[in-house]
């Protein structure tokens, strides 16, 4: 689960980055 944890974090962060703050916060 961690790895996992992980991955989709790194995932999302990358994701976020090209997103906007209020896209960001409802993907969490």
């Amino acid at each position: 689960w961690a790895l996992m944890l992980s991955q989709m974090a790194h995932i999302e962060a990358e994701i976020q980055a090209t997103s906007t703050p209020n896209e960001t916060t409802v993907n969490i």
